[in-house]
């Protein structure tokens, strides 16, 4: 019945497919559903099929429920009465339009909550701090401002933590009691100052890290005691940066940046000042970073002061931002897996 009122709600004649829905087929043969023993529902994968409307509250009834996809459909969707579905881990909810997640903290078990593309406002939602199951939360490219959290603590299991292309602004937090996390992303904000000296203290040294805080507006100098990680991925560029230490950039970190310190040393973490390219940083042999005509204090520049226009070839490049750092985007797909 929960899953027939689903249909009814989220306008199921129009699915793009809607195989053996309100068939006489057992449930476990209807298009997106998993179930486990006998006809217990264990998994929901509807991602972008055409789903309009509000999800019943009634779908967290499902016990043994354990994933639940809805992305990609225009959803208003609600966490009302989360707290019943014990056994959910796992949800997508990314590119569904979803405006507030008042109500997620109530879940019980969440290991991954996918965000995304969505419409969701103002500061950091506290209530996600509740999530002390959470391993993998992604807000990326959504509306929220203001400061982040100073403490990151409650989310203890964190390894993967990507607000990016959001508009948080302030001080850049330590994250220092983080001792999973492996992946964080905050490109694309307003952050300001600088790193903290105590950046990401408790994480995993000896694993690969991958760290975004490109096109902020942080300054100052690159932390010395980041040199403790064998494997790092740090993106920095286009911000005003003004040291980076050369310690970071010897034989001791040739695996930083997927060995690309190995071969073009510290200009493979930033490119020096006076220098730019569409990375702000060298990934290859024909990504160098290309002298300037105007001086500029600041590393990790993604194009000449003063610039006009494509032909100066030092403007950013979509197409070869993909394509440079296209490992660090498969190294994060199978973190998640």
């Amino acid at each position: 019945e929960i899953l027939e009122l689903l249909y009814s709600s989220c306008g199921g004649n129009d699915w793009y497919n809607k195989d053996n829905w309100l068939s006489s087929e057992s449930i476990c043969l209807w298009y997106g559903i998993d179930c486990g023993e006998g006809t217990t529902v264990q998994a929901i994968r509807l991602g972008a099929n055409n789903l309009v409307g509000t999800p019943p509250e009634e779908i967290f009834a499902l016990r043994q429920l354990h994933t639940l996809w809805l992305h990609s459909n225009p959803l208003d969707f609600k966490f009302k009465s989360i707290e019943r579905s014990i056994n959910l881990v796992d949800i997508r909810l990314d590119a569904t339009g979803l405006s507030d997640v008042y109500g997620v903290g109530n879940a019980n078990a969440l290991v991954k909550l996918d965000l995304k593309f969505n419409r969701i406002t103002g500061p950091f939602p506290d209530e996600l701090l509740n999530l002390e199951t959470l391993e993998f939360l992604s807000l990326t490219d959504n509306r929220l401002t203001g400061t982040l959290p100073n403490k990151f603590e409650p989310l203890s299991n964190i390894i993967s933590l990507r607000l990016g292309s959001n508009s948080f602004e302030g001080e850049l937090p330590s994250f220092d009691t983080l001792t999973q996390l492996l992946h964080l992303d905050l490109s694309n904000n307003k952050l300001t100052g600088v790193i903290p000296g105590n950046f990401l203290d408790s994480a995993p040294k000896r694993k690969p890290v991958e760290i975004d805080l490109s096109s902020n507006s942080l300054t100052g100098i690159v932390p010395f005691p980041l040199d403790e990680f064998d494997n790092l991925s740090i993106y920095l560029r286009d911000n005003k940066f003004t040291k980076l230490p050369e310690s970071l950039c010897d034989s001791d970190n040739k695996g930083w940046n997927l060995r690309d310190v190995e071969f073009y040393g510290c200009d493979a973490i930033m490119c020096p000042p006076g220098t730019a390219n569409f990375l702000g940083r060298q990934s290859s042999e024909t990504t160098p970073c290309k002298k300037c005509n105007a001086k500029t204090e600041f590393y990790g520049q993604i194009e000449c002061p003063g610039a006009l226009g494509s032909s100066s070839g030092n403007h950013l490049n979509p197409f070869f931002i993909v394509l440079s750092v296209g490992w660090a985007s498969l190294f994060s797909f199978f973190l998640c897996l």
